[in-house]
């Protein structure tokens, strides 16, 4: 809770009196309470138009608007960091005025066609399974505790380890623990793989991933370097795959993909591409 606090604190001292503004080819943007600063983009390189819905944000139906730019890997002149990617363009707003606020700033992103393609059914079970075990960090966390022991068993049970009553009590209850935490964590991952099923959609000029928190991408399609489509095995034999959309934003490019497509609907979207 403290370090939300602070968190909170940090972000209206970032943020306070922001100001955005379209001024003919360029969208500049000024905030801070004790730092007054001020950043100005060229439309022509911006690449991406992102939504982003924190768990927090959603429940409030608020979201952060920003921009994926055309970055360079060269260092600020002034303080010797390097360049952020990307630009927020509204730190805090509702997520219902988006389209009004793109329609303004960008108009050139705000005419895009809708969203149509979900994951296929046989995603979320793989969604449940990639989120909840194979990149679930305490899943693994939970495989040591559970070897650890079984390796303590065996050796109190040959003497070849001498543990007092009081360590043992410690080591069960470190146990119970890593337990309880696997239960809690197993629980949220497969929450967050449910609205990911749900949420994630496909459109031919935006990806939406979802989930605890969304994040969505717009990108015309002369912003596209270059789209593909990747699979391994076990997703052609579920007859999916993923999406993958190419912009030049950031240094070098980002690519946002989509997991688990239909096939046929990502082949449909790769010849469109």
């Amino acid at each position: 809770l403290a370090l939300w606090a602070f968190s909170v604190i940090g972000t209206i001292v970032q943020y306070g009196g922001f100001k955005v503004r379209r001024r003919e080819g360029r969208i500049e943007v000024e905030h801070g309470l004790l730092q007054r600063t001020f950043h100005g983009i060229d439309v022509d390189r911006v690449q991406t138009v992102v939504v982003k819905e924190s768990f927090v944000r959603r429940m409030f139906g608020y979201c952060e608007l920003s921009v994926g730019k055309i970055d360079s890997a060269v260092q600020d002149s002034q303080d010797g960091a390097p360049q952020a990617r990307g630009m927020v363009i509204h730190p805090f707003v509702k997520t219902s005025r988006v389209p009004d606020l793109v329609g303004g700033l960008l108009p050139e992103f705000a005419d895009m066609p809708e969203q149509t393609v979900r994951p296929a059914p046989v995603a979320l079970r793989r969604a449940i399974v990639r989120k909840g075990v194979i990149r679930s960090t305490v899943f693994w966390l939970m495989v040591g505790a559970i070897l650890g022991r079984i390796g303590l068993e065996a050796g109190l049970r040959s003497g070849a380890l001498a543990i007092d009553a009081g360590m043992l009590a410690l080591c069960e209850t470190a146990f119970a623990a890593a337990v309880a935490l696997f239960i809690i964590a197993f629980a949220l991952n497969v929450v967050d793989a449910v609205l990911w099923h749900r949420s994630s959609v496909l459109g031919f000029m935006s990806i939406t991933n979802g989930g605890l928190s969304k994040t969505t991408a717009v990108f015309p399609r002369k912003k596209i370097q270059f789209g593909y489509v990747k699979t391994n095995p076990f997703q052609r034999g579920a007859h999916v795959a993923i999406v993958n959309a190419r912009t030049a934003a950031g240094v070098g490019g980002i690519t946002e993909q989509l997991w688990d497509v239909p096939e046929e609907e990502a082949a449909r979207w790769l010849e469109w591409v």
